[in-house]
């Protein structure tokens, strides 16, 4: 009995033994569980939290990269924190030359950091170094640099390395307006690939006059509705490739016997001649959305019988920005040019075509010594004259400045492979058929 006792209390003892531990058992699974559960549950928080993060890393990463187009009201909050000295600064283009030395760069990058330079006018040299020059000059500041360019004929009028395709006078015997259209938008695209934002063209001045010496081949002809048709079509495609055109030289540069680079022209007629031929291809261009207009240095006493086109109120807010409704951005042609500067002061020139109307004042030159003395002297001195500007005119051209950069910049392109991408089947295709 005693025995069987026993193990009945052995059996006994070893299911609750069983039971003891598979309530350990239990408990373990249950804390592991809980234990797995909370881990997978935090790993879960973890990786959702590091997505996220990543997320929000690549969507800063994503906007700094984006087109400044891309990123909404960027105008309008720019200019909100920007200071007066910051906001003439916009006003101003200088010239930046690639084939200049150490010299140059020093010059340019105190006018960046010092006078707040808002744009550069790219001069000769390669794709490359172009692209080189743009990309160094971007590093220098915290609002991007509107970059221009003359390419009227295409890059080649400036880089050595790029396609030669005709002047305006062969384009202007084209029937086939295709063609034209075709070619402002290659030209486009190319300056693109080369970090232009505006192309200081399409000439839109009526070749009335023989002995004109610097308008001539520039011209598409001496037929203000051949040269307005030609001229829609030319910037129509540009704009199309993402690069702003700028028609020019307005009120119309073409029936002058004087070059503006040397003195100032005049130009006679009266107001019913100039609204049926030179004014004409200007209306066409404003119709089909041009973005940018340059002014003429000239003397148009219709108009204004005491000052130059580019000082004056009546030609460039009352004419040009009311009558003809024009609401883009309006250059200067470059203020150093003697037609100006022969008489006028550099403050005098700075002030009076901020008056008239002009939101960028251009300042461009090919010669060593006369740059030097653009970014020496002239801009430091127009710089200081400007700071006399109301605040609410300052404040209404630097806003539209700043618009033109939110629609036309984007990160600058690289220099891997440019001369290929200028070069490519279709731009070389295109010149056969011209």
């Amino acid at each position: 009995m005693h025995h069987r006792g026993t193990e009945r209390d052995e059996g006994a003892q070893s299911r609750e033994g069983g039971l003891f531990l598979l309530r350990e058992q239990k408990k373990e699974f249950s804390c592991r569980r809980a234990t797995e559960v909370t881990f997978f549950a935090l790993a879960k928080k973890v990786v959702f939290s590091l997505r996220n993060l990543i997320s929000l890393c690549a969507s800063v990463v994503g906007l700094l990269l984006l087109p400044v187009s891309a990123r909404a009201d960027w105008a309008q909050d720019t200019l909100a924190k920007m200071s007066r000295e910051e906001k003439i600064g916009q006003l101003l283009i200088m010239p930046a030359c690639q084939l200049r030395g150490e010299d140059h760069r020093n010059d340019l990058q105190k006018a960046i950091q010092q006078y707040h330079i808002g744009g550069v006018i790219l001069k000769q040299g390669t794709a490359a170094g172009q692209l080189e020059l743009i990309q160094w000059l971007q590093s220098l500041t915290k609002i991007p640099l509107l970059c221009v360019g003359d390419a009227e004929w295409g890059l080649s009028m400036r880089l050595t390395d790029a396609i030669v395709y005709p002047k305006n006078q062969a384009l202007g015997k084209l029937q086939d307006l295709s063609l034209i259209y075709d070619l402002g938008r290659e030209i486009g695209r190319q300056c693109k690939r080369v970090g232009l934002h505006v192309n200081l063209a399409p000439v839109v001045d009526v070749n009335n006059n023989p002995n004109n010496p610097i308008i001539g081949p520039r011209s598409f002809g001496d037929d203000a509705g051949a040269v307005a048709e030609r001229g829609a079509h030319w910037l129509r495609g540009h704009q199309k490739s993402g690069t702003a055109a700028c028609a020019k030289h307005f009120p119309g540069h073409g029936d002058t016997s004087v070059d503006s680079h040397m003195d100032l022209p005049t130009i006679a007629h009266g107001i019913k001649r100039l609204e049926s031929v030179e004014l004409l291809p200007f209306r066409r261009a404003i119709a089909e959305g041009v973005e940018c207009v340059m002014t003429a240095h000239l003397m148009v006493p219709v108009l204004d019988p005491e000052k130059p086109v580019t000082f004056s109120h009546a030609v460039v807010t009352d004419l040009l920005k009311t009558r003809m409704k024009f609401k883009g951005v309006v250059i200067t042609d470059a203020l150093n040019m003697k037609a100006l500067a022969n008489t006028y002061s550099v403050e005098e020139i700075a002030l009076n075509a901020f008056h008239a109307g002009h939101d960028i004042l251009l300042y461009g030159d090919h010669v060593a010594p006369n740059i030097d003395d653009i970014l020496r002297v002239q801009l430091p001195r127009a710089f200081a004259a400007l700071k006399s500007v109301s605040e609410e005119e300052l404040d209404a051209r630097v806003l539209k400045i700043l618009r033109l950069k939110q629609k036309f910049i984007g990160p600058t392109p690289s220099i891997a492979d440019v001369y290929e991408d200028l070069h490519t089947k279709g731009a070389l295709e295109l010149l056969k058929k011209l």
